[in-house]
């Protein structure tokens, strides 16, 4: 799918209202370059086989389905950290389970079109969800010239990107959270509603659907914030967390805080609504309130199933960030920390 800033959830609020450069996203797989960040070095030995792979315009589906064939393993021994675009070119890891035994002779001969072996290592442990410190993006947005000269150009890019330093993105859930046709929201509450014991279909794509209910609530807290004025306000009462860690607390000393909040060392979160979650209390827990006030059967729903609440920053600052130009078109390098969508970051620029 192909990207033009009216295609990136046009209802979802910008940082700031400033003109942007325009441009497209991908416009071919390698406009959107994706590469897994391993949490820890491969210890070298163990039942695991790890293979990075660098697949284009594949799905991760597709490729743990063909490691499993040329492995001679049932699927559910191929694990992998977390789906990665398809229309993209992609690094990521995958582990096969094959205790006691060395890959088959000539597993890796004959790839699907569009994957290409990067390596191959051991490991104790199998990659589950989540198994990744973050990911690394190279991502190309072409056609930039529009109305604009090339210092015009240039000045606003560099801007942007002091801008993103400075006070971060909104945190959002990106577009491919709620499916091709956003219908993720409304299929995510039909499984909330039949229970654990009712779900039938692939366990992958029931998570995203029951995620994706979560997912939308966020992104509604922080468009309320960038709405009222507070994103870039610490509120007496806002539950945070350190840069780069889950772990939360409530600010109760607003004077003591403001200076950890303003070199971007702590971030003010939002809810991924559940059971036993810890909340803000003040002009906060209002904000929140009011968007739970308005879904109680959703919210009402993830604590009958017994999901976790757990807090999200509303912020993101990306890390490494840089850019250069190759005629009109942006090539922007970052990281960001897993569960972070690149599109948020794109969306200023674009």
């Amino acid at each position: 799918m192909n990207h033009e800033i009216s295609d990136i959830q046009p209802h979802l609020p910008k940082l700031t209202s400033q003109p942007g450069l325009g441009g497209q996203l991908k416009q071919q797989p390698e406009d959107f370059l994706v590469e897994e960040l391993r949490p820890n070095p491969l210890s070298g030995e163990g039942e695991h086989w790890i293979v990075r792979i660098i697949k284009r315009d594949l799905t991760t589906d597709q490729v743990a389905a063909w490691l499993a064939k040329r492995f001679a393993v049932p699927q559910k021994d191929v694990g992998f950290a977390g789906q990665k675009d398809r229309q993209a070119v992609t690094i990521q890891d995958f582990s096969v389970y094959l205790p006691g035994q060395a890959p088959p002779q000539g597993w890796a001969d004959d790839p699907l079109p569009g994957i290409t072996i990067h390596s191959v290592g051991r490991d104790r442990r199998k990659i589950k969800p989540g198994m990744l410190s973050g990911n690394r993006f190279v991502i190309r947005l072409r056609g930039c010239d529009g109305a604009l000269s090339a210092s015009q150009r240039q000045q606003l890019a560099d801007a942007t990107q002091a801008r993103l330093l400075r006070y971060g993105a909104p945190n959002y859930f990106g577009p491919q959270r709620f499916g091709r046709d956003g219908d993720n929201w409304q299929a995510g509450l039909k499984l909330l509603r039949a229970g654990r014991k009712r779900r039938k279909g692939n366990r992958n794509t029931e998570a995203l659907q029951i995620s994706a209910v979560r997912s939308e609530l966020f992104n509604r807290v922080v468009t309320a914030r960038l709405q009222q004025g507070l994103f870039n306000t610490l509120l007496l009462g806002d539950v945070v967390q350190l840069a780069g860690r889950t772990a939360a607390f409530r600010v109760e000393d607003l004077a003591a805080e403001q200076p950890r909040f303003d070199a971007v060392q702590i971030h003010p979160t939002g809810p991924l609504f559940g059971r036993d979650m810890l909340a803000p209390t003040g002009q906060a827990a209002e904000i929140e309130a009011a968007i739970a006030q308005a879904e109680p059967e959703a919210i009402e729903l993830l604590e009958q199933f017994d999901m976790q609440g757990v807090r999200k920053s509303l912020r993101l600052i990306p890390g490494e960030l840089s850019h250069h130009w190759e005629q009109a078109d942006l090539i922007v390098t970052f990281t960001l920390p897993r569960g972070c969508f690149a599109t948020s970051i794109m969306r200023e620029y674009m």
